[in-house]
C-alpha cells in the first residue's frame, strides 16, 4: 500500500474516497430536500413524474429519472436514492484527475496534483452533495467533463470533438441548468474557437424547449414560491462559499488568490479557471436576484473544480514566499473541512425520519396525528411506506392525539377534553401524546 500510494497517490485517494462515500450513504436518514427531490411520483411512471419536475423552480428532468432508475433497481431506501449522487461524485473525481493532467504545468509533481484532488474531493460543499439524494454532483461531473473536452477541442479542433463538446453540454444542461455558466466561461476564454461557440450555441438551443415548457408550467402554478433576496450579503456569500464557513472560504480564496499569478501555467488553462470560478459564482447570484429565488451555497458547487485547481496552483506560488504560511493555510482548510464533512455525513439535517418512526411506533387504531408545522406529517410516508398516519380532523374525534412539535412552532388549539399524558424529545423536536378525558 505505501508503494502504491507513492506511485499513484491520486488513484489511491480517489479509491479511498469512493469507499468512504459508499460507506456513508446510509449514515443519516433522508431529509426534507431529498424527499422533495424524490417527489410525489417515486412509485409511478416517468410520465407521472414529469409534472412534478416542471413546477420545481430550476429543476431539470435527468437527475430525477436517474434516481428513479436507481430506486427501481435497488428498491426504495435512502442508500438507493443516494447512489447516483455518490457515483457521479466519484466520476467527477476521475474527470478532475484528467483535467489536472491537461492543465498542470510541468513543475507540478505528484504531491501538487494530489493536493488539487484532495481540495476538490473534500471541500465540504462537494462531499455533502455526494452523499445527498440530489442532482448536484451529476451537474458537477458534466462541468468538469465539459472543461476537459473544451481544452481538447481547443488543442486540436475537429468535428468529432466539437460533437462531443456539444453532447457534453447538451446532456449536462438537463442534469444541471447552471452548467450554462461554466459553458459561457469556456467559450469566452477562447473567443476565436468557432467549433466551441457553435457547439455551445446548439446545446443551448436543445435546452430551450425545456426552459419554455417549465416557464409555462410555472406560470400556471398558483404559488410561484418567490423569495426575498435581502439576505444575500457579502458575509452570507463568504460563509456559504465552500460549505465550511468563513475560515474555510478564506483559506481557499487565499490560496486561489495566489493562483491568479499565472506562472508556468498555460495561458488558456489559467484564463479558463479564472473565468469559470467567476462565472459560476456571479452567475447564480445574478439569477437569484433577477428571479427572486432563495440563495443557497450549493449554487456555487460548479465553481469548486476551478477554485481547487487555482488553490493548488496558488499553494505553490505561496510556498516560494512563505512555506509556513502556505502549509498553515492548507492545513487549516483541511482541518475545518474534516470537521464539516464529518458533520454533514453523520448528523441528520432534520427530524422528519425519526419523528415518523416515533409516531408509527405509538399509533393505534384510536389515534390521529398532528404536527407543527402542519406540512411535516405529509412527508412521514416517505420514511415509513405503507403506514397510515391519519390526520386529526377539526375538531379532533380520536381518543388519542399524537403530536410532533418542532422548536419555534406551535400546535393549533386542541379541543376541550384532551390532556397531555406524556412528552419526550424526538431529535430536536418534541413528541406529545394527548388523550381524551373519560366522560368527554
Amino acid at each position: 500500500m505505501p508503494r502504491a500510494l507513492a506511485r499513484h497517490p491520486r488513484a489511491v485517494l480517489l479509491c479511498a474516497y469512493a469507499l468512504l462515500a459508499v460507506a456513508l450513504l446510509g449514515a443519516t436518514p433522508l431529509w426534507l430536500d431529498e424527499v422533495l427531490q424524490l417527489g410525489v411520483g417515486w412509485r409511478h411512471s416517468w410520465g407521472d413524474l414529469l409534472p412534478w419536475i416542471k413546477i420545481n423552480p430550476g429543476a431539470v428532468p435527468l437527475p430525477y429519472y436517474v434516481q428513479q432508475s436507481s430506486l427501481k433497481l435497488f428498491g426504495y431506501s435512502a442508500v438507493a436514492a443516494r447512489i447516483p449522487a455518490a457515483l457521479f461524485s466519484v466520476l467527477a473525481g476521475g474527470a478532475f484527475i484528467a483535467l489536472t493532467d491537461r492543465i498542470a504545468p510541468a513543475e507540478w509533481g505528484k504531491a501538487r496534483r494530489a493536493l488539487a484532488l484532495a481540495l476538490f474531493l473534500f471541500v465540504p460543499l462537494q462531499l455533502r452533495y455526494a452523499l445527498e439524494a440530489r442532482g448536484y454532483s451529476q451537474g458537477l461531473f458534466f462541468a468538469v467533463a465539459s472543461m476537459l473536452v473544451f481544452l481538447e477541442l481547443e488543442k486540436a479542433p475537429s468535428l468529432l470533438r466539437a460533437a462531443l463538446y456539444f453532447a457534453t453540454i447538451a446532456v449536462g444542461l438537463y442534469f444541471h441548468p447552471f452548467l450554462v455558466f461554466a459553458a459561457a466561461a469556456q467559450v469566452l476564454s477562447a473567443p476565436k474557437n468557432r467549433h466551441a461557440w457553435i457547439a455551445a450555441a446548439l446545446a443551448g438551443v436543445c435546452f430551450a424547449p425545456w426552459v419554455i415548457l417549465q416557464h409555462q408550467a410555472r406560470q400556471a402554478y398558483v404559488n410561484p414560491g418567490l423569495y426575498p433576496v435581502g439576505h444575500i450579503t457579502p458575509l452570507v456569500v463568504l460563509h456559504e462559499l465552500t460549505g465550511g464557513g468563513y475560515v474555510s472560504a478564506l483559506c481557499l480564496l487565499m490560496l486561489a488568490g495566489f493562483g491568479l499569478i499565472r506562472g508556468a501555467m498555460p495561458a488558456l488553462a489559467h484564463r479558463l479557471l479564472v473565468f469559470t470560478a467567476i462565472a459560476c459564482i456571479v452567475g447564480p447570484l445574478t439569477g437569484d436576484l433577477l428571479f427572486q429565488y432563495f440563495f443557497a451555497g450549493r449554487q456555487f458547487l460548479l465553481a469548486m473544480p476551478a477554485l481547487a485547481l487555482l488553490a493548488a496552483h496558488g499553494f505553490g506560488q505561496l510556498w516560494t514566499r512563505s512555506r509556513l504560511l502556505a502549509a498553515a493555510t492548507a492545513l487549516a482548510f483541511f482541518a475545518i473541512a474534516a470537521v464539516k464533512d464529518y458533520q454533514n455525513a453523520t448528523i441528520p439535517k432534520d427530524d422528519l425520519a425519526v419523528s415518523a418512526d416515533a409516531v408509527a411506533a405509538r399509533l393505534t387504531a384510536d389515534s390521529c396525528v398532528m404536527t407543527a408545522p402542519a406540512w411535516s406529517r405529509d412527508y412521514y410516508p416517505f420514511f415509513r411506506p405503507g403506514v397510515d398516519f391519519p390526520v386529526c380532523a377539526e375538531p379532533a374525534q380520536s381518543s388519542e392525539i399524537i403530536a410532533v412539535v418542532r422548536p419555534g412552532d406551535r400546535l393549533p388549539p386542541l379541543p376541550d377534553g384532551y390532556v397531555r399524558v406524556s412528552s419526550a424529545p424526538v431529535g430536536r423536536s418534541e413528541l406529545r401524546v394527548y388523550r381524551r378525558v373519560s366522560g368527554n
